[in-house]
């Protein structure tokens, strides 16, 4: 039998602490987004869903950062210089990005009850989940965001 899953919408987001793929000084963490609307973006180079979303996030992104909406992709790629390099040569991806060691990458995957990839989870300014997976993906993400800046 299958245990209850924590994350999901309606739930608080678990406690977490990343360090920016690029400057490891820089920490995100529940509480340092508080007050922010955010998208955690679990995904990895390699996977063609998650990079098909990359589309999706880039236009979310453009339309509401200056709203103050904020994505933190976190990577589940086995190097961070594939993150980066990707970044650099593919995609603008102008948002913020976590790489995790593969032990941190299990600890967290457990956490945020991750079994698969995409698995976008969208928290809103108390730290609740109001989106998570298909329910944020693809044209889903522009459609529920819409509604919430539009109050």
């Amino acid at each position: 039998m299958f245990a209850k899953l924590k994350v999901k919408r309606g739930a608080q987001l678990p406690d977490f602490l990343f360090h920016d793929i690029e400057d490891p000084a820089i920490i995100y963490s529940k509480s340092s987004l508080q007050g922010t609307i955010y998208l955690l973006d679990f995904w990895a180079t390699w996977c063609l869903p998650c990079v098909g979303e990359i589309p999706y996030l880039k236009k979310a992104y453009d339309e509401y950062h200056s709203k103050g909406f904020q994505i933190i992709s976190i990577s589940s790629d086995l190097l961070k210089s594939d993150v980066i390099k990707f970044k650099e040569q593919k995609y603008s991806m102008p948002w913020k990005h976590v790489w995790l060691s593969p032990d941190e990458l299990k600890l967290v995957q457990n956490k945020f009850e991750i079994s698969g990839i995409p698995k976008p989870i969208l928290v809103d300014r108390e730290g609740n989940i109001i989106g998570i997976k298909s329910e944020v993906r693809g044209e889903e993400l522009e459609r529920v965001l819409s509604m919430i800046y539009k109050q």
